[in-house]
C-alpha cells in the first residue's frame, strides 16, 4: 500500500506540470482530490505522506546586520540589511518544498563579521546571509573588486552588468571554492556615502578624522586627509557616540537599521561612490551535497530573487533618508560638481591599486575597466 500511495503522489505531480487546457484542469481536480483522499487514509492507517518520505535538510545560518521589525514593503516583510537572509532561508524553504531549512541565529551569535571567511571554510557555520566581503579583503584581495570598485557601479544595474554579464561573478566563484565556499552576490543599496559627526559640506572637511572604511575604500579615506578604520556595523553606533570615530561610509539605510542618524549629522549622497556589493556565503561542501534540483535553483534562481528583493532595498534607503533630512535630523550633503569629478578620479585611480595586490585581481580590474570603458566611464 505504501508504494502505490507513492506512486499515486508522483502521478499527481507530473500532472500539475502537464496542465495546458481545459480538460486537463478537470483531471487534475479530481486526481488531486482523490490524491488528498488517500493521504488523509495513509495518515489514518500509519503511513506517511509523500513529503515526509524525503530528506530535509538543515543549515546553521546567521546575518551580519540588525534585525529589524517586519515591513510591508519588503518581500515576505523581511526588512534592512538584516533582513536578507531571514528572506533567503524562508524563500529556499518554499521554493526546494520544505527539502533545504536554514536555521537562521541572531547576528554575532555565533560568528563575527571579520570571520566571516573564515567560519565558511572550517564549517563552523554553513550559511552567511549576508555579509560584506570587505571585512575579510585581507584574506582574499579579490574582495575589493567584489564590493565595487570606488565609482565602477553607480547603480544596480551597472553591477549586475559587470558581474554577470561581463563574467566577474564567474571568476569570483573560482577564488571563492579555494576557500571551500559558494557565494551569491547581488547589488544591494544605491546610496553609499560619508555619514558623519562633523560638517563634510566638502572633502577637505575630512582631514584628521577617523573614518570607519572598508577594503579599498581605507585608501581613499587616506588621501582625503582622514584615517581609515575597519569595524563591523553592529559596533559602529556605540563608537561614533564614543567619539571614537568621526564617521562611515555606508548605506543610507543604515541610519534607520543601526540607528546611526542619532550620532551622525550629515550624509553625503552625491557623489555615490558606488553600489553596495553584497554577498551570501554558502560552505562549498554542504552546497555541493545537495540534491541536483536544489543546487540548480540556488544557482540559476538565487541571483535574480535576490535582485528583486534588494530593488526593494534601494528605495528603502531613500525611504529613511528624506523624512530624517525633512526633519532636520540629518543634513543631505552634495558635493560641487567641481570635488565629485575630483573625487571620481582619484577614486578611479584607486584601481590600479587594487590591481596589484595579486595576478587574479588584476585579471579582475581589467574586466571592470572593460566594462566601463563600455559604459563611457573612462577613455
Amino acid at each position: 500500500m505504501l508504494i502505490r500511495l507513492r506512486r499515486i503522489c508522483f502521478a499527481a505531480e507530473i500532472r500539475v506540470i502537464d496542465l495546458g487546457n481545459g480538460e486537463e484542469t478537470m483531471r487534475y481536480m479530481r486526481l488531486k482530490k482523490a490524491t488528498g483522499v488517500l493521504v488523509v487514509l495513509g495518515l489514518i492507517l500509519g503511513v506517511q505522506p509523500c513529503i515526509a518520505q524525503q530528506n530535509v535538510i538543515h543549515w546553521k545560518g546567521q546575518g551580519m546586520y540588525a534585525d529589524l521589525p517586519p515591513q510591508k514593503d519588503f518581500p515576505g516583510w523581511f526588512a534592512g540589511s538584516g533582513g536578507a537572509g531571514k528572506f533567503f532561508a524562508d524563500w529556499i524553504k518554499r521554493r526546494s518544498n520544505g527539502r533545504l531549512i536554514i536555521d537562521m541565529v541572531p547576528p554575532g551569535s555565533v560568528v563575527k563579521a571579520r570571520e566571516s571567511l573564515n567560519a565558511i571554510r572550517t564549517g563552523s557555520i554553513d550559511f552567511i546571509g549576508h555579509t560584506y566581503a570587505g571585512f575579510y579583503s585581507g584574506q582574499m584581495p579579490e574582495a575589493n573588486v567584489q564590493i565595487g570598485l570606488p565609482f565602477a557601479w553607480e547603480t544596480a544595474d551597472e553591477m549586475w552588468d559587470g558581474l554577470y554579464r561581463w563574467g566577474l561573478d564567474k571568476e569570483l566563484k573560482k577564488i571563492y571554492a579555494e576557500h571551500n565556499a559558494y557565494p551569491i552576490t547581488w547589488p544591494m543599496g544605491n546610496i553609499y556615502g560619508f555619514g558623519t559627526s562633523f560638517d563634510i559640506s566638502t572633502p577637505e572637511m575630512m582631514k584628521g578624522k577617523r573614518i570607519r572604511a572598508l577594503g579599498i575604500y581605507g585608501a581613499m579615506v587616506q588621501k582625503l586627509g582622514g584615517s581609515p578604520a575597519v569595524l563591523p556595523m553592529p559596533e559602529l553606533y556605540q563608537a561614533l557616540m564614543l567619539g571614537t570615530i568621526d564617521g562611515g561610509i555606508h548605506g543610507a539605510g543604515s541610519l534607520q537599521e543601526s540607528k546611526l542618524s542619532e550620532p551622525e549629522k550629515f550624509f553625503v549622497t552625491y557623489p555615490n561612490l558606488n553600489t553596495i556589493g553584497n554577498t551570501f556565503l554558502i560552505n562549498l561542501k554542504k552546497f555541493e551535497a545537495l540534491p541536483e534540483d536544489i543546487k540548480t535553483i540556488i544557482r540559476e534562481d538565487a541571483p535574480y530573487i535576490m535582485k528583486g528583493w534588494a530593488s526593494d532595498y534601494s528605495n528603502y534607503a531613500r525611504r529613511v533618508l528624506t523624512p530624517l533630512v525633512d526633519k532636520g535630523v540629518i543634513k543631505e550633503v552634495r558635493w560641487s560638481e567641481a570635488d565629485a569629478a575630483r573625487i571620481r578620479q582619484m577614486g578611479i585611480g584607486l584601481w590600479d591599486v587594487v590591481a596589484k595586490k595579486s595576478p587574479r585581481t588584476a585579471k579582475l580590474v581589467e574586466i571592470v575597466k572593460a566594462q566601463a570603458r563600455a559604459l563611457g566611464k573612462i577613455p
